[in-house]
């Protein structure tokens, strides 16, 4: 495996989000993990974890697919496959996943134990390959735009990303967001959600 040493990005369009993922990620592995599957509350429970991290997951790869990924390709004149084909694949991943934690909400109480431990296997190869997504998109796409785009091109692009949010994302990856970064992101995050709040 090729590990690239790259330098920090100049203007991180992907860190504080993605890290917000990745903890969402690996604190629903480890609920799962723990999870006693035959008691209904606990795979309810369980069911409603993987509807909302899903939806972060899914809500990143829409303001990336509406407003990254058309510059990228467009400066490129074509597009990045392997970044392509793990977004086209990520809504099928995530239906599947949806539908198993369905099964296990309405599952009779001796079947729930199988379909916990199917949900939390496929659950386990969604992360992985989610993980490695985003590892290639710091790793690769983030130096391609610095390449690429001007610092004040770059700029642009993640201000329109940052302004394509919804309250409602917003509000969704907030707790994540704090979680999964450092002191000083943390402090970039709030005083950046305090100047774009409505006075």
């Amino acid at each position: 495996m090729f590990i690239s040493m790259n330098t920090q990005a100049r203007i991180d369009l992907f860190g504080p989000i993605h890290k917000a993922i990745r903890c969402a990620l690996a604190d629903l592995l480890s609920q799962m993990g723990n999870t006693t599957f035959a008691d209904a509350a606990s795979a309810s429970r369980v069911a409603d974890m993987l509807e909302e991290v899903t939806e972060l997951c899914e809500d990143h790869r829409g303001v990336e697919e509406r407003l990254l990924l058309p510059a990228l390709a467009e400066r490129l004149h074509g597009t990045l496959d392997r970044v392509v084909e793990a977004h086209a694949s990520q809504p099928v991943a995530v239906a599947e996943l949806r539908a198993l934690a369905e099964t296990l909400r309405t599952s009779r109480e001796e079947v729930r134990p199988i379909v916990g431990r199917t949900l939390y296997l496929h659950f386990s190869t969604f992360a992985a390959e989610l993980l490695l997504h985003m590892a290639e998109e710091e790793q690769v796409v983030q130096p391609l735009l610095e390449k690429l785009f001007s610092d004040e091109e770059v700029r642009f692009i993640h201000g329109r990303l940052r302004a394509a949010v919804t309250m409602e994302e917003r509000l969704r990856a907030m707790p994540w967001m704090i979680r999964g970064t450092n002191a000083a992101e943390r402090k970039a995050i709030l005083r950046g959600a305090f100047e774009e709040s409505p006075r």
